[in-house]
């Protein structure tokens, strides 16, 4: 009987191993609502942190003047540190207005000194998408910018949302609030605790079937 509860017992765990996930979650959208600036801006209602108020269709950001006769760019402070993985970005024009947008991300930890995580300045470079996807990695960021280098003298540097994902430093999240334990994985931190306690009451209750049994 007891070479058989151990059976069942073994079978048990590895059958709970498999449930544990293995893989993290994607990393979240990290600028909604953060403080942003511009070099300019259309009117009121098209000014910087527009672009990052998670309405995708009806809001963003667009430049005053068309073209880039004066030097355009768009920035944001997150507030604190970031380990950031990429963006999403959906620029205004409908008819492929990637191809005549040329730029460049820029990260800095102090707002003084930047470097260069992604750039988007040659033509073999750009994308043809309204809504686009890159992924760049750049660590310990707290400040984010887009650099317009190149835009027709017919359009304005412009987007309607953009989203930048990433997980806060491992300085910063130690800071945060500490029911959050684990940023990457979130509740799935206490699923292996779950899968233990249901593995004990399961052979508990072989073990208290045997007591009454004898």
């Amino acid at each position: 009987m007891r070479k058989k509860l151990i059976s069942v017992f073994c079978f048990t765990m590895l059958f709970a191993s498999l449930l544990v996930p293995i893989v993290q979650a994607a990393d979240p959208d990290v600028v909604k609502g953060k403080t942003a600036t511009a070099s300019d801006q259309y009117d009121a209602v098209w000014g910087p942190e527009a672009g990052i108020d998670g309405d995708n269709v009806g809001t963003g950001w667009s430049a005053l003047n068309p073209g880039t006769k004066d030097p355009t760019w768009w920035a944001v402070d997150l507030g604190e540190s970031y380990d950031l993985s990429g963006h999403e970005i959906n620029w205004y024009d409908t008819k492929g207005a990637g191809n005549d947008f040329r730029y460049n991300v820029e990260v800095s930890a102090d707002n003084k000194n930047w470097t260069v995580a992604l750039d988007r300045t040659t033509e073999n470079s750009l994308k043809a998408d309204q809504i686009q996807n890159e992924t760049w990695k750049a660590n310990n960021v707290r400040y984010v910018r887009f650099n317009f280098t190149s835009v027709p003298d017919t359009k304005w540097a412009s987007f309607l949302e953009l989203k930048i994902f990433g997980q806060k430093t491992a300085s910063a999240a130690a800071t945060s609030d500490s029911a959050t334990s684990n940023p990457k994985t979130g509740d799935a931190g206490i699923i292996p605790y779950l899968i233990l306690a249901g593995v004990a009451a399961f052979v508990g209750t072989i073990m208290m079937r045997k007591k009454k049994r004898i």
